[in-house]
């Protein structure tokens, strides 16, 4: 493993410590401060959103959603019934790995307390800090649908199984590393366990096959149509606000001519920021951070080793 990789999640995991356990109140106000300065221009945008919904819905929730997903993992349950709710995830990550970057946003309704449908934008934006910027553009359209299969999770041992679909549609041109002009259709299925000699510890299985389709799109030359089968445990230990979480999935690449086998292995932290202290910062709504040291692997390819990092940003609208 590269050792700058290894420092510098090391480093990043120490500095979340050292904040949130180590600093005295005055240094922790201090902080405080700095943030909502820095955070002012989201906090205005997040604070318009959440003024429109009022208009809109004449109302909306600060609740503690519960985790949906990790990095790109399905956690399985649905959302409560006539629940409207707004996710955001802009893909901080990108500002030192790609010449974009992306800001998915989704809307989730609960049909009733175990089905859910979900839809949305991944639009994205040159990087400021790439020489070689790409172009605006709305990237992918996303429509999904879950299910709550609770009663059958239980007879097979679960605490609950989850069974959904999703499709992936190109917008006009997006780059490729983004979505690859095909379309895609990926149905899964995702399943709890709650241990019980592991206090405040979650099992988790999750299998999906993810085919691409060529619609009226054109494929850009090289771009192989290739199909994925990924299946995996993760686990999640979440006491409290803090988490911690492993994710193992092991891929399975179906192209015209050949197959190849691949991995990715995840290990890292979660945090739901308390609303007393993004409301400090000036940030309405419901924030997760979530940061990883992550491994891929795939034939013929040498491992890829890195730090991720997500945001989320989440609030009802009714």
């Amino acid at each position: 493993m590269h050792p700058n990789v290894v420092a510098r999640f090391v480093s990043l995991s120490l500095l979340l410590s050292a904040v949130a356990f180590a600093v005295s109140p005055e240094t922790e106000e201090k902080i405080d401060n700095t943030l909502q300065k820095v955070l002012k221009p989201v906090a205005v945008a997040t604070d318009f959103a959440v003024r429109t919904s009022e208009a809109v819905s004449e109302r909306w929730e600060g609740r503690s959603p519960r985790v949906r997903e990790i990095f790109d993992v399905n956690i399985p349950g649905a959302l409560e019934k006539y629940r409207l709710t707004v996710n955001f995830e802009p893909k901080i990550g990108d500002l030192v790995k790609r010449r974009y970057v992306r800001f998915p946003i989704e809307l989730r309704y609960g049909l009733n307390n175990r089905t859910e449908v979900y839809g949305g934008l991944t639009p994205f934006s040159p990087n400021p800090f790439h020489k070689d910027r790409s172009s605006w553009g709305l990237g992918f359209f996303t429509q999904g649908l879950r299910y709550n299969v609770l009663p059958i999770g239980r007879k097979l041992g679960f605490d609950e199984i989850t069974v959904g679909a999703e499709a992936r549609i190109p917008v006009g041109n997006p780059p490729v590393r983004l979505i690859d002009q095909y379309t895609h259709i990926k149905p899964y299925v995702t399943t709890a366990r709650y241990l019980d000699s592991l206090r405040h510890t979650t099992l988790f299985l999750s299998a999906s096959y993810d085919f691409a389709q060529k619609w009226e799109n054109t494929i850009p030359p090289g771009i192989v149509e290739r199909d994925t089968l990924e299946v995996g445990p993760s686990l999640l230990y979440k006491p409290s606000e803090w988490g911690a979480f492993g994710q193992v999935a092991f891929r399975h690449f179906t192209e015209p001519d050949r197959t190849l086998l691949g991995s990715i292995s995840r290990l890292g932290g979660i945090w739901d920021i308390p609303e007393e202290r993004s409301t400090k910062w000036g940030l309405k709504g419901n924030w997760r951070v979530e940061m990883a040291l992550e491994v891929e692997t795939e034939d013929g390819k040498s491992a890829d080793f890195g730090v991720a990092t997500r945001v989320r940003w989440n609030f009802d609208l009714k």
